[in-house]
């Protein structure tokens, strides 16, 4: 019964003292709601950009080049062995015909290619490669496992491509993380500051009540509900201004950037990620502000 009447309590003191500073807890929200929205808005993008460019990665691929044709007996010994080497996601066998025929209709229209023979063009191999191969220094070992292959006659890839692919990737996960870590570091002073004057407005009911016996919990639970409460406002405002924002930038943005904006996530799941992000941070920012006051 003593442990309702507390949650009782605690319920009431926290309402009662949002009401009071309304419009303290207001601002705590809204800046809780813009701080949220910013971050889900970037990591919308930071997510969709990452997928784009990890499908760039997709078609790294390396041209394995032997001469002479394969049987249909050879080729499958040779796929096993290419697909053998450490870092080889997969390897397709292009025959001296085929290659010709994917030359002609990639310049198709154009008799750049009459009076050539299938038999001119070497047979190859389309190698790709597991996304953990694609660094460059990776990517070149796995190179070198291919050429110890004997049969293979030369093999080729762009070096320059692929260290590019990979300072591009490396540059937008570092950039992701710092400004998150700004973000978060952002809102958790805002939140901690803001709540750091209802508890500094209230220090002397604070004191009376250590007073008397209160313990740390008793006084501090309050506090949690009310960064609860605005953690749940600022959770409900995140969500609507990123709808908002994601709607006027599906209006706005071309045909061929709109996958950026595409939600990785179902919306309630975005709604609760927000939801439970903006508790977090309220109650982290109570916690910080009574921990100093409060010398604990």
């Amino acid at each position: 019964m003593g442990s309702v009447s507390n949650l009782f309590y605690f319920i009431t003191d926290s309402l009662r003292s949002l009401k009071s500073n309304i419009l303290t807890a207001l601002f705590t929200s809204v800046t809780l709601g813009f701080a949220l929205a910013i971050f889900a808005l970037f990591l919308v993008l930071f997510l969709n950009i990452n997928w784009a460019l990890g499908n760039i990665g997709d078609n790294t691929k390396v041209m394995l080049y032997f001469s002479g044709s394969a049987t249909p007996a050879e080729v499958r010994r040779f796929t096993t062995l290419v697909e053998g080497v450490e870092g080889v996601r997969s390897a397709k066998y292009v025959s001296s015909a085929s290659a010709l025929g994917e030359l002609k209709d990639e310049f198709s229209g154009q008799d750049l290619f009459d009076g050539i023979e299938s038999g001119m063009l070497p047979a190859s191999f389309e190698v790709k490669i597991l996304p953990g191969y694609r660094e460059p220094e990776r990517l070149s070992a796995v190179v070198a496992g291919l050429k110890r292959l004997k049969w293979v006659d030369s093999v080729e890839y762009s070096a320059e491509w692929a260290a590019r692919l990979s300072s591009v990737l490396n540059f937008v996960e570092l950039a992701a993380l710092l400004f998150g870590l700004f973000l978060g570091v952002a809102t958790i002073f805002i939140i901690t500051n803001t709540i750091r004057l209802t508890v500094y407005a209230r220090r002397d009911e604070i004191e009376v009540m250590r007073l008397v016996g209160a313990s740390d919990f008793f006084i501090k639970a309050p506090f949690f509900i009310e960064g609860v409460v605005q953690g749940v406002g600022g959770g409900v405002i995140s969500f609507g201004l990123l709808l908002l924002w994601s709607s006027i930038l599906v209006a706005k943005i071309p045909d061929y950037l709109a996958f950026l904006v595409v939600m990785p996530v179902s919306l309630s799941a975005m709604f609760i990620m927000l939801m439970l992000t903006g508790i977090a941070a309220g109650v982290a920012g109570s916690f910080i502000s009574l921990a100093r006051f409060m010398k604990i």
